[in-house]
């Protein structure tokens, strides 16, 4: 788990479940893996503050309500609504006025198609998706606990079929395939994108590549992805960085050039803006996490 803050005070009630699978056991691009997955009675004293976690959070509210606060914007989880949260996003789960809340969850890792899935949900839904039928998800997430809890070898091509249900159940309840609005124009402009944004990218380039004017590609862009050309290269830049950062012994130096930054300075000038600390912090931080976590 490459988690860089975490807060938490665990409240559990009776009656809670949750497995967990930080290391699969195999690693095939073509699988969908879950990290964590359980059903929770949350109690009253219950917290959990999380960002720079690289997989995407699904939860789905069973009994009462909850406060999800992510990038300081509130929302509150009310029974049938889904929450779509990619973990690298800050956000603080906890219980309002004491009352229990009970959600069925699961931690999936990252990959194109989640990443894929989930930005589409964001543009139409921003995180939320109200009054969705119990029977479409916590069936599935049952499945995987149970699966998991058998043998988490054996099962993980099981558990990605059931991963991917929940995903394709998403989608249908979403509807976010199903508009005139898919983004056919934008699909060569995010390839070029994540294929060259390890390189001094510049916006003539991306112009040269696609043909538009810039007027047109930023307002294509804009309203496709919710953000800008330049903040959504600056997102592929950190995910990398992040990961070099946390999974090796590069110099700060060498990781900003690999990424496609000028220098070190742009490398922290990134990290300040996005996580609110430098690299050396970062990677400080982010070692000393996941050496708990390997001796939890």
């Amino acid at each position: 788990m490459d988690a860089i803050l975490s807060k938490y005070h665990d409240d559990f009630l009776d009656g809670s479940e949750t497995i967990y699978n930080y290391v699969p056991s195999t690693n095939f691009t073509y699988l969908f893996y879950a990290q964590i997955v359980g059903i929770q009675k949350l109690g009253p004293n219950y917290y959990n503050e999380l960002a720079m976690a690289k997989e995407y959070m699904v939860q789905y509210t069973m009994e009462g309500e909850g406060s999800v606060i992510i990038e300081n914007e509130e929302f509150i989880a009310k029974k049938g609504d889904i929450l779509i949260i990619p973990n690298y996003k800050h956000h603080i789960l906890k219980t309002i006025n004491g009352k229990p809340w009970k959600i069925a969850f699961i931690h999936i890792f990252d990959n194109e198609i989640v990443t894929r899935i989930t930005e589409k949900i964001y543009t139409k839904h921003k995180f939320v998706i109200h009054n969705v039928d119990e029977n479409k998800i916590v069936p599935y997430i049952k499945e995987i606990i149970s699966l998991l809890s058998d043998d988490l070898e054996k099962n993980e091509f099981k558990v990605s079929s059931v991963i991917y249900k929940i995903l394709m159940e998403i989608c249908e309840q979403s509807n976010v395939f199903k508009s005139d609005d898919i983004d056919f124009e934008l699909a060569g402009v995010i390839n070029f994108l994540k294929q060259n944004y390890n390189k001094p990218i510049k916006l003539k380039d991306i112009l040269t590549y696609t043909n538009y004017s810039k007027n047109h590609l930023e307002r294509l862009f804009k309203s496709k992805m919710n953000m800008t050309i330049k903040d959504f290269i600056s997102k592929l830049r950190l995910r990398k960085a992040q990961e070099l950062i946390l999974t090796t012994n590069m110099y700060f130096k060498e990781i900003a050039l690999s990424v496609g930054l000028s220098d070190y300075r742009s490398l922290v000038y990134l990290f300040q803006n996005s996580v609110g600390m430098t690299p050396s912090e970062y990677r400080i931080r982010g070692k000393k996490l996941l050496k708990e976590e390997k001796s939890f």
